[in-house]
């Protein structure tokens, strides 16, 4: 008995010394114990090495927050670390904004800007990320287009995925979309025209289409007819 109280003991000041050093970086209790449960007693050595490393394992810990810890432990601005997930941390901010790449001279800008460092060592950074493959470079006319190495595999895959259905070709009954249309015109007091009508004939004999337009243009006018004409023909449909 007397072990284990020793032991519990041991445990607790272990958790308390991780507590009370991560709270003089502005790390909540709450987030000092998810640290502590990852890393046990190497906790403090794991953070003082390198704080970045949390941003990897964290979902609470921004770049942001990770490089004012940092600097309050004396990392140097234009130590390779920092400047590694600096680059990464502006190429998620784009994701944000919808972009999965960011062009190598834009990215270059971006991260002398936010860093407060040379070009010659975001060149450094970019290289440690394609050797670690954390990006992936991709060749264009007069740049590179620069992409976090898991957004551009999901971007080829989708690429690819969307190739593969376009191939696929089905044949449309002309008397089942007439009669599809008639219905849906005195369903809806609405008949489509010439051009509603091809796009509908398109949609449903081509493996991928895309129905674009602004807004009033008859855009869910077409999905609601086509969804009608596929349902007619037996087919399964799916909204998502």
């Amino acid at each position: 008995k007397a072990l284990k109280i020793a032991e519990a003991f041991s445990v607790h000041m272990i958790t308390h010394d991780v507590i009370v050093f991560l709270k003089k970086y502005g790390i909540s209790t709450n987030l000092a114990m998810k640290i502590y449960n990852m890393y046990g007693s190497s906790a403090i050595e794991k953070i003082k090495e390198n704080p970045f490393q949390l941003i990897d394992r964290l979902d609470e810990v921004s770049f942001v927050k990770a490089d004012a810890i940092a600097k309050s432990m004396g990392h140097a601005d234009n130590s390779g670390i920092r400047i590694a997930y600096g680059i990464l941390h502006i190429l998620k901010l784009a994701m944000s904004s919808g972009h999965v790449y960011l062009p190598k001279s834009i990215l270059i800008v971006k991260s002398m800007e936010l860093l407060n460092v040379k070009e010659e060592e975001v060149l450094n950074g970019l290289d440690y990320l394609r050797q670690t493959f954390r990006i992936t470079a991709v060749e264009n006319s007069d740049d590179f287009d620069i992409y976090i190495f898991y957004v551009y595999q999901c971007e080829e895959y989708v690429a690819n995925k969307l190739c593969e259905i376009s191939e696929s070709n089905f044949k449309v009954d002309e008397c089942n979309l007439k009669k599809t249309i008639e219905d849906f015109a005195s369903l809806t007091g609405y008949y489509p025209d010439k051009s509603q009508i091809d796009s509908i004939r398109q949609a449903a004999s081509c493996g991928f289409s895309v129905i674009t337009g602004g807004p009033g243009t008859g855009k869910t006018t077409v999905i609601m007819a086509l969804l009608r004409l596929l349902r007619a023909s037996g087919k399964k449909c799916l909204l998502a």
